[in-house]
C-alpha cells in the first residue's frame, strides 16, 4: 500500500479515491499492523480509524490481537477498543482467533487489572471465534460463563487464574454454571499469576481447576497450566509448563483392549471416563474380564474419574481398589433405569484424597462417613429409589463437608430427628457452607410423616449452628417433579 498517497487522500478528505490505493489481493496481518504502525506515526488516530472503516470493507480481520492495536496510540487509551467496536460492527463473524494479552510478558503486579466490560461485550459479538487468550487480566467467573453462553464455536482458551483458591462452595457453584457452557471447547490453557504463591497453593489450585474443566466440559481433551519466569540472561518473561492434564474418554466396550494397549501411557493420564452405555444393551453382555484390566494399576496419577451407567459394583470395586488412592473427584452418573446400590463405606476405604463425590443412583449407607475427612462436596440424586429410607445421620457424619446436595430420597421421621440432634450438639455439618436438601411431602393417610415445621427447625438448627453464615434450602412439596424430591415418612 502506497503510505504517502493513503496520507494524502485521508487528509484531503478524498474518500473516493481510496479504492485506488487499497490492494484487492490477500494482505497477511503482519503487514497490515506494520503499515497502521507507518500511518500511526504520521496521522491522528480519528485518520487511522478512518482508513481503518474502508480497509474493512475489503478485508478480513480472522486473527485480532488487541495490544497491537494499543500500542498505536498509547496515550490514548480507549483508541484499540474504538478499533474492536469497528471490527466487530462490519466483520464480527469472520474473526477466529482473538488475543487480549500484552505482546511481551512483563513482570507486573500480583493483581491483574479486571477485564473490562466494554471488551467482554466486544468478544462475545464473535460468534464464530475458536480461539480466545485473556492472559495478564483479571477474569471472573461470571465473565466465563457470560463467554461459555456467547461464543458457541470456541475450541481454545487461555486466561490467568490467581492464587485465590476457591472453596469447595464455589467449586460446586462453577461446576453448576458451567454445565452445558463451552460445549465444543477442547483445550483450556490456564496461566497460573502471583509470583508469590507457595508450591502447595499452586498445586491445589491447578487441581481445582483441572476438576472443574473435565466435570463441566464435555468434549475437553487436555488442560495445561503455565507460569511465567524471569530469565535475566534474555531480560524477559519467559514462559513455563507446570503440568499437562490430558482426558481419556473411552466406551467400556474397548476397556479390556485399552487397559492392554497403554500399558506406557497410562501414568500420564490424570482424568479418566468411561461410558457403559453400548456394553450394558449388548445381548448378550459381554462378560468382564478383570484380570485383563490389571494394568489400570498404572493410572497412578488419576485424580479425576467418572463412570456413565456403570451398573456393574464389581467393576466399581475393582477401580477403587485399584486407582482410588489418588483420586479427588469421583462421578457415578446414571440416566436410566438399569442401576446399581452404591457402597459409600468402599469409597470412602478405598479413596483418602477423595474431596468431591457426585452419584446418581442408589447409596449402600448403612455405616457412618465420620472417618471421610477428605470430602467436602456430596452430590447425589436416589434416582428410581423413592423407597429407599436414608440414614441421613451417616451420609452427613464426614467432618469436613462444605457443599452438600442430596434429592430423591425418604427419611423417617425418627431419623430425621437424630440428625437434628447431632447438629446441635456439633457432631456434624460443622463447616458446611451449602446444604441443599430436596423434600418431599407424603400425603399417604396411614403413614404419619414429619411435618412441614420439623423440616424447618433442621433447616433452623443447622442456620443457627452456622450462624446463618450456610445457605441452607429445605424444599418440602406435595407433590413429586421431575426435579430432585425428599420424602419424609414415618
Amino acid at each position: 500500500m502506497n503510505l504517502e498517497k493513503i496520507i494524502e487522500a485521508l487528509e484531503d478528505g478524498r474518500d473516493d479515491i481510496f479504492d485506488q490505493f487499497i490492494p484487492k489481493e490477500s494482505i497477511s496481518y503482519e503487514n497490515t499492523m506494520k503499515f497502521l504502525t507507518n500511518l500511526s506515526r504520521r496521522v491522528a488516530s480519528s485518520l487511522t480509524l478512518k482508513f481503518l472503516s474502508k480497509f474493512i470493507v475489503k478485508h478480513n480481520f480472522k486473527f485480532v490481537e488487541f495490544h497491537s492495536f494499543k500500542v498505536l496510540y498509547s496515550s490514548e487509551p480507549d483508541f484499540a477498543l474504538k478499533v474492536l467496536q469497528l471490527i466487530t460492527s462490519k466483520q464480527a463473524d469472520k474473526v477466529l482467533d482473538f488475543n487480549l494479552q500484552f505482546p511481551e510478558r512483563q513482570k507486573t503486579a500480583t493483581t491483574n487489572p479486571q477485564l473490562e466490560e466494554s471488551i467482554l461485550t466486544e468478544i462475545t459479538k464473535m460468534k464464530n471465534l475458536n480461539s480466545l487468550q485473556l492472559v495478564q487480566y483479571h477474569v471472573s467467573p461470571t465473565d466465563l460463563v457470560e463467554l461459555g453462553r456467547n461464543l458457541p464455536e470456541l475450541k481454545q482458551l487461555r486466561f490467568e487464574i490467581d492464587s485465590n483458591i476457591p472453596s469447595q462452595t464455589d467449586v460446586v457453584e462453577l461446576v453448576r454454571q458451567f454445565k452445558n457452557k463451552f460445549n465444543k471447547l477442547e483445550v483450556i490453557n490456564l496461566v497460573v499469576n502471583g509470583h508469590e504463591m507457595k508450591p502447595e497453593e499452586e498445586s491445589s489450585s491447578v487441581s481445582i481447576w483441572e476438576n472443574i474443566s473435565f466435570l463441566c466440559l464435555q468434549n475437553i481433551r487436555l488442560v495445561n497450566f503455565v507460569r511465567y519466569f524471569s530469565d535475566a540472561s534474555k531480560g524477559t518473561m519467559v514462559e513455563e509448563l507446570i503440568s499437562q492434564s490430558p482426558m481419556k474418554k473411552l466406551d467400556a466396550i474397548k476397556l479390556e483392549k485399552f487397559a492392554s494397549e497403554n500399558l506406557k501411557n497410562l501414568p500420564f493420564i490424570h482424568f479418566l471416563m468411561v461410558n457403559w452405555h453400548e456394553r450394558n444393551n449388548t445381548i448378550p453382555e459381554p462378560e468382564l474380564d478383570l484380570r485383563k484390566l490389571i494394568n489400570l494399576k498404572e493410572l497412578k496419577n488419576l485424580s479425576c474419574l467418572i463412570f456413565q451407567y456403570l451398573i456393574n459394583p464389581a467393576c466399581l470395586k475393582f477401580f477403587l481398589e485399584n486407582v482410588g488412592k489418588n483420586i479427588q473427584a469421583l462421578r457415578l452418573e446414571h440416566y436410566h433405569i438399569k442401576i446399581m446400590n452404591v457402597d459409600l463405606n468402599l469409597i470412602q476405604e478405598n479413596c483418602p484424597k477423595l474431596a468431591q463425590l457426585a452419584i446418581w443412583t442408589g447409596v449402600e449407607d448403612s455405616k457412618s462417613l465420620a472417618n471421610f475427612t477428605s470430602l467436602r462436596s456430596l452430590t447425589i440424586a436416589f434416582r428410581y429409589y423413592e423407597n429407599k429410607k436414608v440414614l441421613l445421620s451417616n451420609i452427613l457424619a464426614a467432618p469436613n463437608l462444605e457443599a452438600v446436595r442430596l434429592s430423591d430420597f425418604r427419611v423417617t421421621s425418627q431419623e430425621l430427628k437424630a440428625t437434628i440432634s447431632l447438629v446441635q450438639s456439633k457432631a456434624i455439618l460443622t463447616k458446611v457452607e451449602t446444604l441443599i436438601l430436596r423434600m418431599y411431602k407424603t400425603t399417604c393417610q396411614k403413614s404419619k410423616g414429619a411435618t412441614e415445621a420439623e423440616s424447618q427447625l433442621f433447616k433452623s438448627t443447622v442456620q443457627e449452628m452456622r450462624q446463618n453464615e450456610a445457605l441452607v434450602e429445605v424444599d418440602y412439596v406435595s407433590e413429586p417433579s421431575t426435579n430432585a424430591i425428599f420424602h419424609i415418612i414415618k
